[in-house]
């Protein structure tokens, strides 16, 4: 048996939790697994270009955004803070795709309408992360 344990997110929308049942235990070889585990868990997104949606993304406030894409905007966010890499963004109906141009290194993905989140991958990590309106 393995020790039990409960993760989830890392931001505004879920907050990492680790519980973990040491009667299961069998050695100290068990407790150094998990903790080599719980070390790979951290937050991918590490800078924002938007400070509305970097807001949003920390405290929920919807201030800085426009509030009918709060639902999209969330599951998109937390998506991107468990992506690995660029191509992990690309699902049905996000119109994952690079960008040229001034934009190029980046990559972008559909919320609604002209609306689009953009960002940056570099070293497994996300940088840039922007929401805009492109029209």
């Amino acid at each position: 048996m393995s020790p039990a344990l409960f993760l989830s997110g890392g931001s505004y929308f879920g907050s990492v939790y680790l519980s973990i049942d040491a009667s299961v235990w069998r050695s100290k070889k068990d407790c150094l697994n998990v903790t080599s585990w719980v070390t790979l868990i951290k937050k991918m997104i590490k800078k924002f270009a938007n400070k509305g949606l970097e807001k949003f993304y920390q405290k929920g406030s919807k201030a800085g955004i426009q509030p009918a894409h709060a639902k999209k905007l969330a599951l998109l966010l937390d998506r991107l803070e468990s992506a690995v890499k660029p191509q992990d963004m690309s699902f049905p109906g996000s119109d994952f795709h690079p960008l040229k141009g001034k934009f190029e290194g980046c990559y972008s993905v559909h919320v609604n309408g002209n609306w689009v989140v953009i960002f940056r991958f570099k070293e497994g990590d996300v940088y840039d992360v922007d929401y805009l309106d492109y029209h």
